[in-house]
């Protein structure tokens, strides 16, 4: 017989780790569990314990990975959500090695369909689904059967369908308030085609859908250039391809189910490595449910790209299951946590650029400064392998004001979180 401490909160995302914040209304329970009982039982239990009404409230249990396992993961890993009895007997056999205490969120439960929000002990609800502030997504228990559902073959796809709230356009997270935008006219790409620039905490292009279209005729800087294009086309177009012949030259695909008369056929010409497509079958003779049961095209490169162009920004507060969220409902695409990690940091590279590609730039930026600020002094030294060993930096404003300033000097450092660490020390009079 094992004791289980329940405690009754809701989780939130704290910066850079998740909190669980605890009810102090409904307080805590302890349950004596043993390996016979089911995760149904104990749900039963946990409804009489804190006298809540099954038709009216949702139980979620959940409980935060040990610190242990912890300092082998980032630290924004998310709680681990309990589904069935298989996850429900795994906790327990935790709970011989390590003090784990299980976590109750109570969601209300809305019986209408329509759109609409209600607001239950900070829970946001919309249509038939519930989630927290904190950001937990809580995922329903049926999906409709008319409802068309895609699966991603490379990850696991056992989630459910959401409908909660609309990241259609932007990716917002649900706590943080849509703030207006200034889009700015349109602007042509070297591609030719026009985008739009959302003004937002990052910059970042917005392509229209319908510019994804393939043509005869079309040319393309490279051959790359070309797969990443039919690659984000079966994502939108719900659909797979395989290529039939692939060489420096000569590029043809067809859709991956056997007689199916879609294909594309593209060569190099006299510019080469450009590529132009010379045939283009764009109606599938296939089954919709047939084509659009692999997705093998969907790795974390593309939903990047794809999630950066058509979807939302990459600010901060953007967190991987918005990202997965906002994909999940613009292009019924299903993905894990993790997936939805790599994706999401794809996307901010793709806007902002690597950590690798800013030490590169340092070198231009010093040059830069130095021109816009006269009398400003840099240093930067490197290691004996020609990488970023410290940098120096002293504007020019702060060196002709020295001789007046008060001779107190305030020194401060803090350390960096990113990819590569480091300490950022600071002198100020």
């Amino acid at each position: 017989m094992d004791h289980v401490i329940f405690v009754c909160g809701k989780w939130i995302y704290d910066e850079v780790k998740w909190l669980f914040v605890v009810d102090n209304k409904r307080g805590g329970r302890i349950l004596d569990c043993n390996n016979q009982m089911s995760y149904d039982d104990c749900i039963q239990l946990v409804y009489k314990d804190y006298g809540l009404d099954e038709k009216v409230y949702d139980i979620w249990l959940s409980y935060k990975i040990s610190k242990v396992l912890l300092q082998k993961l980032p630290s924004d890993t998310p709680p681990v959500f309990i589904t069935n009895s298989r996850q429900f007997h795994g906790f327990l056999k935790q709970l011989k090695s390590d003090t784990l205490r299980l976590c109750v969120e109570v969601t209300a439960k809305v019986r209408s369909g329509s759109k609409k929000r209600a607001r239950d002990d900070n829970v946001l609800v919309e249509g038939d689904t519930e989630f927290a502030v904190g950001d937990i997504i809580k995922e329903d228990s049926e999906v409709d059967d008319d409802k068309e559902i895609r699966f991603d073959n490379c990850d696991d796809s056992n989630g459910t369908d959401y409908d909660d709230e609309n990241f259609n356009l932007y990716g917002i997270p649900p706590e943080e308030e849509e703030k207006p935008t200034a889009i700015s006219p349109n602007k042509k790409t070297s591609s030719g085609i026009f985008i739009e620039e959302q003004k937002e905490d990052d910059n970042y292009a917005k392509l229209e859908l319908s510019s994804l279209n393939l043509a005869v005729g079309q040319c393309y800087e490279t051959k790359k250039h070309l797969e990443t294009r039919l690659q984000i086309l079966t994502i939108v177009e719900k659909f797979d391809y395989y290529k039939y012949k692939s060489n420096p030259r000569l590029l043809i695909v067809k859709c991956w189910v056997k007689g199916c008369k879609w294909r594309v056929r593209a060569t190099t010409g006299k510019d080469y490595p450009k590529f132009h497509v010379r045939v283009f079958i764009s109606q599938h003779t296939c089954l919709l449910t047939e084509r659009s049961s692999r997705t093998k095209q969907a790795n974390h490169e593309i939903l990047g790209a794809l999630y950066k162009d058509f979807v939302g920004g990459v600010w901060p507060k953007v967190l991987p299951m918005h990202v997965a969220e906002a994909l999940n409902k613009r292009f019924q695409i299903k993905m894990e946590y993790w997936k939805a990690y790599r994706t999401l940091r794809h996307a901010r590279q793709l806007v902002r650029g690597s950590p690798e590609s800013g030490y590169m730039q340092l070198n231009t930026y010093l040059y830069m400064l130095k021109r816009a600020n006269p009398g400003t002094y840099t240093q930067l030294e490197l290691d004996d392998a020609g990488r970023f060993k410290y940098l120096f930096l002293a504007y020019g404003a702060s060196l002709n004001g020295f001789p007046f300033m008060r001779k107190v000097l305030v020194v401060d450092g803090t350390f960096l979180q990113g990819k590569y660490k480091g300490t950022l020390l600071t002198a100020t009079t």
